[in-house]
């Protein structure tokens, strides 16, 4: 499994030394929010992270906002389509106000297809293990899962997935002098590779 860590804006405040990231295999970074938001240090870790350690971009979902899933996908693809090089995984993170959103999987699927139709790549979908029996057009739309557990213990109870492709393990802790959620990737960098091309 590849080590890794997803970051925003709240991490810069704990943080000694910012290369501290490059030792990790993989960086996921918050690019933005709801419809208008948009990360304030999104380019700034953009710049510090370095090959090879392999990147990733996330949108928090707020369909709880009223806001359309087109609306959404277009505040994300406008910070980070001057990232995408091929070695770039991106990810719809689902959780608080919008898992009280009827017909949630309806309006994920659209924002992934949105965003695929811009990128060519497919997003992961991020949530709890007990939500993710509510993604189930997703799944079969081909959006990886990033599934959080904050546990010892594998996610297992994951369908419609067969398997995930990242587990977040734990949040809001210190590594390596970084405070952030501490993520594994379920392979190789190869297969991280597949998620950033498709």
């Amino acid at each position: 499994m590849l080590k890794g860590i997803d970051i925003s804006h709240h991490n810069f405040r704990s943080m000694k030394d910012k290369n501290e990231i490059n030792k990790f295999d993989f960086v996921i970074i918050k690019a933005t929010e709801g419809s208008t938001y948009r990360d304030p240090k999104c380019e700034e870790w953009s710049k510090i992270v370095k090959s090879p350690t392999l990147k990733g971009y996330y949108h928090f979902a707020r369909p709880d906002n009223k806001n359309s899933a087109k609306a959404e996908a277009n505040n994300f693809l406008s910070v980070i389509l001057k990232y995408i090089d091929g070695e770039t995984i991106l990810a719809l993170d689902v959780e608080a106000g919008a898992l009280s959103v009827k017909n949630l999987d309806d309006w994920c699927l659209e924002w992934c297809k949105h965003v695929r139709s811009a990128t060519g790549i497919t997003p992961m979908i991020y949530c709890s293990e007990s939500e993710c029996k509510r993604f189930k057009k997703c799944a079969d739309f081909g959006c990886g899962l990033w599934v959080a557990k904050w546990s010892i213990l594998k996610p297992k109870n994951i369908a419609p997935w067969h398997f995930f492709a990242i587990w977040q393990r734990s949040d809001n802790q210190i590594v390596s002098g970084v405070r952030c959620d501490y993520n594994f990737f379920n392979g190789n960098s190869d297969q991280y590779l597949r998620y950033c091309r498709n």
